[in-house]
């Protein structure tokens, strides 16, 4: 799974930007689930960072935060269901699945797809970051 195959910039925007339009709850609702989304969206990279040991990165210590930023986009997609809609549901469960196949690698051991993935975890995570900051400023 490429950034180029599943996680479109001009798709996520479409979609978060359809979602924003759309969404029938009140406006204080929206922007505290916008920030909810945009937090366990860019968790992993922020746990990247945090993970590393000089210039390489403590997988071990990784695989741990990823396992939780896996729950908290379970948990959001749970407790927060009324505000997705199809396509946004759809976009976040397969940034979160990509999150498990990138754990199960690390648990594996496969390092030569490692950082292929970790480009693409972060190229998604700054799209979805854009996208919602600049909702957050209209």
């Amino acid at each position: 799974m490429g950034t180029d195959e599943k996680f479109k910039a001009g798709n996520i925007i479409k979609i978060i930007t359809n979602w924003y339009d759309a969404i029938k709850v009140r406006p204080e609702d929206k922007e505290i689930f916008m920030k909810i989304l945009k937090v366990d969206i860019t968790n992993p990279v922020f746990h990247m960072h945090i993970s590393k040991n000089g210039d390489e990165l403590d997988y071990k210590k990784l695989a741990n935060f990823i396992r939780g930023d896996i729950e908290d986009i379970e948990k959001l997609i749970k407790n927060k269901n009324k505000y997705f809609n199809k396509d946004l549901h759809e976009e976040v469960v397969k940034f979160k699945n990509y999150l498990v196949k990138y754990s199960e690698s690390i648990e594996a051991g496969e390092t030569a797809r490692l950082e292929e993935m970790e480009k693409t975890i972060l190229n998604v995570s700054e799209e979805y970051s854009a996208i919602l900051d600049e909702l957050f400023v209209e």
